[in-house]
């Protein structure tokens, strides 16, 4: 196999977690990667550790920041130095399975259409945070439905199917031309997969190869929003990406299928039949949704 990855690593005051992940970073099976830790000014030594790890194996690249970025610009920083035509993201709290590498180099070789490559993962840790996961991302189980390569552009609309960055590998000249600027850091992941579906397909293994922990100091559990304001913001993010990058008349098919599903739908079906139907009509002769699928 031929394919090349760098494997991202962001690193963040987590120096307990560290080590279990960049050991399983150097068990792989599938040896032609780098690995570019790019650390956030973390607080406890995990430089320290990170360092001991370089000397070990050359493979193993460290970038410290001069001061504190956040996750957002610490991982475009991450994707501007790799130098591997793929990126696969492990971050600094949980791990792989030593097949990682070697399932998606071959899914890959397998299916060059495929711009994303997504698997499946293993929950562990805190009891009450994976229940909450569970609760809240039940739209995973979609992507085992799902004969891919394939379209996804519609399915990430409302939830982020994808359930962590440690689960994918991704082209990095499609990532490194994306909009890292998301409405909410912790959703970045959900922000650049949706530019990129846009146009390129996504691949999926049913195949659990990532561990991802669960814990109260993650950072999607202490800087997510919820609620009425995210949906509003994603709205005008969604907004201003589609009507940026398609033509006008796909631009009104998707306000349409948005409209449809939230304004009509959702909240007003069960007295305004007639006003669902009106709306469900195809605007600019094109099967409400149809232009994202082909």
């Amino acid at each position: 196999m031929t394919v090349k990855f760098s494997i991202i690593v962001a690193s963040y005051n987590y120096r307990r977690y560290i080590s279990q992940t960049l050991d399983s970073l150097l068990a792989q099976t599938y040896s032609d990667f780098e690995v570019l830790v790019v650390d956030d000014c973390s607080q406890d030594d995990s430089v320290a550790v990170i360092r001991e790890y370089c000397r070990k194996d050359s493979r193993i690249r460290l970038v410290e920041n001069e001061k504190n970025l956040g996750l957002v610009r610490t991982i475009e920083k991450a994707v501007a130095l790799a130098q591997n035509p793929w990126l696969a993201f492990c971050e600094s709290d949980d791990y792989w399975t030593p097949d990682y590498l070697e399932r998606k180099a071959r899914y890959i070789e397998q299916n060059p259409e495929a711009a994303i490559v997504v698997s499946n993962v293993e929950l562990f840790g805190d009891a009450e945070a994976m229940a909450k996961v569970k609760r809240e991302r039940v739209s995973f189980e979609k992507l085992k439905k799902y004969q891919t390569p394939r379209s996804m552009f519609r399915d990430l609309f409302y939830h982020n199917i994808i359930p962590t960055f440690s689960c994918t590998a991704v082209r990095r000249d499609l990532l490194a031309a994306c909009d890292f600027n998301p409405v909410q850091p912790a959703i970045l992941d959900w922000w650049l997969w949706r530019q990129i579906a846009i146009d390129h397909k996504i691949g999926y293994l049913d195949k659990k190869l990532t561990f991802w922990r669960m814990h109260a100091k993650s950072y999607i559990r202490n800087h997510k929003e919820k609620g009425h304001n995210l949906s509003k913001q994603m709205f005008y993010a969604n907004n201003r990406l589609v009507k940026a990058v398609r033509p006008f008349k796909f631009y009104l098919t998707w306000v349409q299928a948005f409209v449809l599903k939230h304004l009509v739908r959702v909240k007003i079906t069960k007295n305004n039949r007639l006003l669902v139907r009106v709306c469900a009509i195809p605007v600019c002769n094109f099967k409400l949704g149809k232009s994202f699928d082909d």
